[in-house]
């Protein structure tokens, strides 16, 4: 069991940018994986692709200056706006403000 969660989440960090469903990811592990995910991480694989694109989206927006639509693209959104959407229900604020944050907060250090 802890081979096939492994290789699903290989495949996550490598493919993260791409659409992603959960059957790609039981492919990719040759088994059903929600129950594996809730058991090892408290969640289904999707949502921890989820809280992994955010994770990556929320770095690149700290450390560059992409346009949110960019990142949007290079975390595996389709549209901008849905990104925007999920990533503000996520971290309870808009990518913007979030960049704003974490930037201030880093030169104070």
């Amino acid at each position: 069991m802890e081979d096939q969660v492994s290789l699903a989440l290989s495949y996550i960090y490598s493919a993260y940018y791409e659409k992603i469903s959960l059957e790609d990811l039981t492919r990719q592990a040759c088994i059903t994986l929600n129950q594996h995910f809730k058991d090892r991480f408290g969640c289904t694989a999707m949502e921890y692709l989820s809280r992994y694109r955010m994770k990556i989206a929320a770095q690149i927006l700290t450390h560059t200056g992409m346009k949110v639509a960019e990142i949007a693209e290079a975390v595996g959104f389709d549209y901008d706006t849905y990104f925007i959407r999920i990533f503000t229900a996520k971290k309870g604020m808009s990518p913007t403000s979030y960049r704003q944050q974490t930037r201030q907060a880093a030169e104070r250090f």
